[in-house]
């Protein structure tokens, strides 16, 4: 019974945030990633109310429900959301996660980590009742209380006042609500109030019931586990909302809780699953959810534009960033060394979003646990002496793992797209996070985990092409996988104790290669690799692109339903495209590995995903050269930054304090560029590339002379004439200057006639070429 009364309680408080998270999504279309973190930080407000300004706690609850949480949700309406038209889905997503950890960077500031933040139970630890023999405090009376009170609410204010009716008419058809007098602006700006004030209640409610600290990273993700509960009512449906978390609670609980759950006491992993159970669940629905396969398709142009180099110039182009990379190295401190390798190991985990998100369309927020099997994949495939090297096989091992990983991962996009197929592959990566990455006590139970998570994925294929009647090949593939595992499962060789657990002590060191005679241990020497390998990549991805198969994928991105009219096997272009990214993702987390030295799993958590997901679209997800930015946006810019600001603040003690804010407001700046992303969705690379194609083909002379003062200036610091930051500050300068040099506009011409309207406004030139073009004279009757 106590068990019963458990899952109640947590269903309850997964109902109030889920109701939450329906109400926004159906008035604007937006699905809010950030839920969960605007619960976190309102939650934090509530207790900085109550204990720092020593507040009642029914007033502090009231300001934070009725005051704070109806404005953050305005503001976020007013200045994020409202500006996400015309944008594509991607954008549409993206922004939501830059939010998300935004607020938790600012948490973070706010509130130091180190420091204990406790919200103790409402009507105090020590009042409780019986219930069939079972102690219930009455703060967890008030949870079941406030969730049917809410559940009757949102009925009444849904379908009982001219509110509510407005709202639910901005979901039917906002066109026509606009056309009979009616607001819906308005209606979106109250659904976004009242969302953040339900978020801020589930996330002030649930902390005394899950032991009372506060976690800006565990309090989000508790709240994040509703999205489970609201899939199971598609986003739309209130009461099937209501009963998916009601399901969820009593998963999460009766199944799993210490000592009395339904589980074996043998089973010690139990504790992770019971922590990845609301996205396994989530992952399972997504996939039982009837979801028209050809749907999808973007229905109005989007705003983003990409262009698509020349093979010349990408060859040219990688050869350049090889060269630009040996040249920075020969001058660079130890420190910058390590910090630029960083960023670019990460940029090579970014080419596979690339290939991914910029050229296919779809979406994938697992990345990180993809480069994390392919890095423990590799632990397990290279010697661990003090003399041991990576070899040749351990990548192209850890490449194939991955790649068949990234074909189970792809089952959702199968059928999936859009935010359906993002929140798939959350699941995919919180499921990762719990059951592959967190280290275990038992040696072999590791082994029965990934066979029942195995299991599970291949039962789903199967599944999946049974109720399809059109997968064959994925019918085959998940009873081949079933026998195996289940055959695995019953084998005694594999429980014996000799197996060693996947993160032995927490993290695995990993040693660097040498390949071809060449030891890379050295930290120069291999910088030199990552950009070679970066290179090569990205010159493979370029050509890809401008193949068949990469026209294939733009087709796709653009209409699924117009690749499966014309012929194409989307099944298994989907397929494909999703194994070539997981093993791209896994090469990266192999280097990005042996960058750090070591594989750990909080290096791969679905936040870092979220993180480098951002960060390419701000940069420019359709581009090469948008994984390089956004790589070293991702392990250098920031920390580079900071780290100035920090040692500034150490050099110039009365300067001290404003020199200690802007460090730490660095933590929250990519969260800002990535907030900015509704003004310029092609990222800040679009821009760039037109200035930089207008100097390099029209001022070639200006060109030549800015590199050959480039090189001036880097042969000065390599005699030591001048210092590093003189000259990091040069080259800054020198890429935001030279192509200001560029005289005259650009030209127009670069604009197809059936994109200005939409690329750019009409002009009266414009008018005259169309007239030409139609061969219309000035005299010529309509």
């Amino acid at each position: 019974m106590s068990l019963l009364i458990s899952g109640l309680i947590t269903g309850a408080v997964f109902a109030i945030a889920a109701s939450g998270l329906v109400v926004t999504y159906s008035t604007s279309g937006i699905f809010n990633f950030a839920h969960g973190a605007l619960g976190m930080f309102c939650a934090y407000v509530y207790w900085d109310v109550r204990v720092n300004h020593h507040v009642a706690a029914p007033i502090a609850l009231g300001v934070v429900l009725l005051v704070v949480a109806p404005l953050l949700g305005a503001f976020l309406y007013r200045v994020v959301v409202s500006g996400l038209q015309g944008t594509s889905e991607i954008v549409k997503l993206v922004v939501p996660i830059s939010v998300l950890l935004g607020l938790i960077s600012l948490a973070n500031w706010i509130w130091k980590p180190i420091e204990p933040h406790t919200i103790q139970p409402f009507f105090g630890a020590d009042h409780s009742v019986k219930v069939f023999g079972t102690v219930i405090l009455w703060h967890e009376l008030a949870i079941l209380l406030v969730a049917a009170g809410l559940a009757l609410s949102l009925r009444l204010l849904l379908y009982r006042t001219r509110t509510g009716v407005a709202m639910r008419a901005v979901v039917d058809d906002r066109p026509l609500l606009e056309l009979n007098g009616g607001r819906p602006e308005r209606a979106s700006l109250v659904s976004w109030m009242l969302g953040v004030s339900l978020s801020a209640l589930a996330g002030i409610l649930i902390t005394p019931f899950q032991g009372g600290a506060l976690s800006s990273t565990l309090l989000t993700l508790l709240v994040i586990n509703a999205f489970a509960a609201a899939m199971f009512g598609r986003l739309r449906n209130l009461p099937l909302t209501f009963v998916g978390a009601v399901v969820l609670g009593f998963a999460t609980r009766m199944a799993f809780e210490r000592p009395t759950g339904l589980m074996p006491k043998s089973f010690d992993w139990r504790g992770n699953l019971r922590l990845a159970v609301p996205m396994l669940i989530l992952f399972v629905v997504l996939l039982a959810l009837p979801q028209d396969r050809l749907r999808g398709a973007v229905v109005t142009r989007s705003r983003e534009r990409f262009s698509l180099p020349s093979m010349r110039e990408a060859l040219v182009s990688g050869a350049c960033f090889v060269v630009a990379i040996f040249l920075l190295s020969r001058i660079m401190a130890p420190t910058a060394l390590l910090t630029l390798s960083d960023a670019v190991a990460a940029a090579i985990i970014l080419l596979s979003l690339v290939l991914l998100v910029g050229y296919a369309g779809e979406i994938s927020l697992a990345t990180m646990a993809l480069a994390g099997i392919g890095g423990t994949v590799f632990y397990h495939h290279v010697g661990h002496g003090t003399d041991s090297r990576a070899g040749l096989m351990a990548y192209v091992m850890a490449m194939l793992a991955t790649a068949l990983v990234g074909a189970a991962m792809a089952l959702p996009a199968l059928r999936l797209r859009g935010l359906y197929l993002a929140l798939a592959t959350a699941a995919f990566s919180l499921g990762a996070e719990q059951l592959l990455f967190k280290e275990f006590t038992a040696q072999r139970r590791i082994y029965p985990v990934t066979l029942i998570v195995l299991l599970v994925l291949g039962a789903t294929a199967a599944w999946m092409a049974w109720r399809s009647r059109g997968w064959p090949s994925v019918a085959v593939v998940g009873g081949v996988v079933a026998v195996v595992f289940v055959v695995a499962a019953t084998n005694p060789w594999l429980q014996e104790e000799r197996w060693s657990p996947l993160f032995p002590n927490g993290n695995l060191q990993v040693p660097r290669p040498r390949l071809l005679g060449i030891d890379f241990a050295p930290q120069a020497n291999f910088l030199l690799l990552l950009s070679t390998v970066f290179a090569v990549l990205g010159v493979g991805l370029i050509a890809l692109r401008r193949s068949g198969y990469g026209r294939r994928l733009a087709a796709l991105k653009d209409s699924p339903a117009a690749c499966a009219t014309l012929g194409m096997d989307v099944v298994r272009l989907k397929l494909s495209v999703f194994m070539l990214s997981a093993a791209l993702a896994g090469l990266g987390g192999c280097l990005l590995a042996q960058e750090y030295g070591a594989v750990t799993g909080d290096r791969f958590s679905l936040f870092e995903s979220m993180s480098m997901l951002m960060l390419l679209v701000v940069a420019g997800m359709g581009y090469v050269s948008g994984g390089f930015a956004a790589g070293l946006l991702y392990g250098g810019v920031f920390v580079t930054i900071q780290a100035l600001f920090t040692k500034l603040g150490v050099d110039y003690p009365a300067f001290a304090e404003p020199l200690k804010w802007l460090s730490q407001f660095t933590s929250v700046m990519p969260a800002l560029i990535g907030v900015s992303l509704g003004r310029n969705p092609s990222g800040f690379l679009h821009d760039s590339y037109k200035d930089w194609g207008l100097i390099i083909r029209e001022r070639t002379t200006v060109f030549f002379a800015g590199v050959a003062v480039e090189l001036g200036a880097w042969l000065l610091a390599f005699q030591h004439v001048i210092g590093n930051w003189p000259f990091a500050l040069f080259t800054m300068a020198w890429v935001l200057v030279l192509p200001r040099f560029a005289p005259g506009p650009p030209r127009e011409v670069s604009t197809p006639v059936e994109l200005i309207g939409i690329d750019r406004p009409f002009t009266p030139a414009d008018k005259v070429e169309i007239d030409r073009r139609l061969a219309i004279s000035e005299g010529t009757p309509a």
